[in-house]
């Protein structure tokens, strides 16, 4: 489960050199979500993965637009600073409008299956995350050595102001 989100900041990273603080807040908004359409009577799985990407997907584009964009060629102290601010912020928005403490949905029936083998056990919601995190790295590689906007967002990653002096739109 942790292979998503190590991706996710190695792809951030890489692109605009931030270590962005502010990941973790956006994997929230998501789960949030997931937990209120719950609490709202909302059970379809499949609606609810959905649900939990397109979230996730908007707070980074609001993020980005809002927080990060502005300070992109700052200093990296002051990257740091607005992740760091962002993700105080959303923290806190999380408090005030849900709970401070833990939430939880429960788990799919056929997901709390346990496979043992000898001392070690496995649940079937551990080999979903595998089969779902491998499928999405493969399509990662494959989108950015294969794809005209990959390619456009490999190079900017390599160096920002000559793919911008080349017309390529790195925004």
């Amino acid at each position: 489960e942790y292979s998503l989100v190590a991706l996710g900041l190695a792809v951030v990273f890489s692109i605009m050199g931030l270590v962005n603080f502010a990941h973790g807040e956006i994997i929230g908004v998501s789960a949030y979500s997931v937990f209120l359409a719950a609490a709202l009577g909302l059970t379809s799985p499949f609606v609810a993965v959905l649900l939990a990407v397109g979230m996730a997907a908007l707070a980074a584009v609001v993020f980005e637009r809002v927080a990060f964009r502005p300070v992109r060629c700052a200093p990296t102290t002051t990257g740091l600073l607005t992740a760091f601010g962002v993700s105080i912020v959303v923290q806190n928005l999380f408090m005030l409008l849900i709970s401070p403490k833990p939430q939880s949905v429960s788990v799919l029936n056929g997901l709390n299956q346990m496979w043992f083998f000898g001392p070690f056990a496995v649940s079937s919601l551990q080999v979903m995350e595998l089969i779902v995190s491998g499928l999405t790295i493969l399509a990662l590689v494959l989108f950015l050595n294969r794809s005209t906007l990959g390619l456009a967002i490999r190079a900017a990653s390599r160096d920002f102001a000559t793919v911008r002096l080349m017309g390529i739109k790195a925004n």
